[in-house]
């Protein structure tokens, strides 16, 4: 049964959808900059300053190790970055499935009310058919 609110439901149902698929994309960037954080600390782990050589070498290790903890620094930041996002928008996803509940809820007070008023008419036109008919009965007596 289509209410005034109905188009009101679908459009605050698609900026759900909407922000649900955020949502969800905001978990998967959390989740990949966790994936490369983790790899990128256990290769800094796993990474060995040579114990013998010359400088040259040293100095090319030293530069890596630089550029691998620059690395995971920067992805320590990223993920940051991506942990606020999936905070943001849970928190859009939780206004916008307040706002489809209130819409939806409005359309369904309007359709019982509808419906309530539907129920009446028709027991008001039972009611006179009931009469009509007791009308006609009297009369045939």
């Amino acid at each position: 049964m289509k209410s005034k609110f109905s188009q009101v439901v679908n459009v605050k149902k698609q900026a759900l959808d909407r922000a649900e698929a955020k949502v969800a994309q905001a978990r998967l960037n959390v989740a990949n900059y966790e994936a490369k954080l983790n790899q990128a600390r256990a290769n800094l782990d796993s990474f060995a300053l040579p114990k013998q050589g010359n400088i040259s070498e040293l100095n090319q290790n030293l530069e890596l190790l630089k550029i691998m903890r620059s690395e995971v620094l920067s992805l320590n930041e990223r993920l940051e970055i991506a942990k606020k996002e999936l905070l943001h928008f849970t928190h859009q996803y939780k206004n916008a499935n307040l706002d489809y509940e209130k819409m939806k809820f409005l359309k369904d007070e309007e359709i019982k009310q509808k419906l309530k008023e539907i129920k009446r008419k028709e027991e008001l036109l039972l009611d006179e058919f009931a009469t009509i008919k007791f009308a006609q009965n009297m009369r045939n007596l």
